[in-house]
């Protein structure tokens, strides 16, 4: 299972309600062994920042550092944006 090798974290640029909907929609069509409980976090747009001409920025010092003891070197991240970050 997932859960034993990664930790699976979500992190939508929309807001919680939508982040919800897709979080949602993604557990209806995953394999039965997959659940709310093989996701470590969910964030969202109230968890972005804005940077100067007013984008959400994906605020990865939320993922990173700190008390998670993550490293930015052990990340995958997959978004269909690169300007999110």
């Amino acid at each position: 299972m997932a859960q034993k090798h990664f930790e699976i974290v979500i992190f939508n640029n929309s807001p919680k309600l939508i982040t919800d909907s897709i979080v949602e929609l993604l557990l209806k069509n995953a394999p039965k062994d997959f659940n709310i409980n093989c996701i470590a976090h969910v964030l969202s747009k109230e968890n972005c920042c804005t940077n100067e001409i007013h984008n959400d920025i994906k605020d990865l010092d939320l993922l990173v550092g700190g008390e998670s003891g993550r490293a930015i070197g052990e990340c995958v991240i997959v978004d269909n944006s690169v300007f999110c970050f």
